[in-house]
């Protein structure tokens, strides 16, 4: 809190709520501070383990929910947002390289759909993607999601 009386005492525009406000927020990402804190964040929200748990039951090799699902609760959580920010889609990633078909991804959307309807699933098999994205073929899950900012910029 010291840092913000300092910032307070050297700056004319900044008001003491503002820096209430950073401090705050300063509080709320010590609580993120490793995978550990995310885990406990993610494990007190229903709506998101109901969402692992009908990914799971797929039961599909090295499959992940990856992109806005975790980023947006992240946001959420470091600015003390109450209401959750809707997401375009959640998305479901596996790697199957025995079954690249895109029809196998929409099957999945359709059962998950049938597990939580209200959730825009998008399931995709890294297996194929990396055919869309111009790219070497991915080795595994992982492999693919450490490409996702280069796909982006592609």
């Amino acid at each position: 809190m010291r840092e913000y009386i300092t910032y307070l005492q050297c700056s004319d525009t900044c008001s003491y709520k503002k820096v209430r406000e950073m401090a705050h927020l300063n509080r709320k990402r010590a609580l993120l501070m490793n995978e550990e804190d995310i885990i406990s964040v993610i494990k007190k929200d229903e709506w998101m383990m109901g969402a692992l748990r009908a990914a799971k039951s797929l039961e599909l090799q090295d499959w992940w929910i990856c992109a806005g699902f975790i980023r947006s609760k992240i946001w959420d959580t470091l600015h003390n947002f109450s209401v959750r920010k809707q997401l375009p889609d959640v998305d479901l990633i596996y790697f199957n390289p025995s079954r690249i078909d895109e029809v196998e991804e929409k099957e999945l959307e359709k059962r998950l759909k049938t597990i939580i309807p209200c959730i825009p699933w998008s399931v995709k098999n890294q297996a194929r993607m990396h055919f869309q994205n111009n790219f070497p073929p991915y080795f595994s899950s992982v492999d693919a999601i450490a490409k996702f900012q280069k796909q982006q910029q592609h």
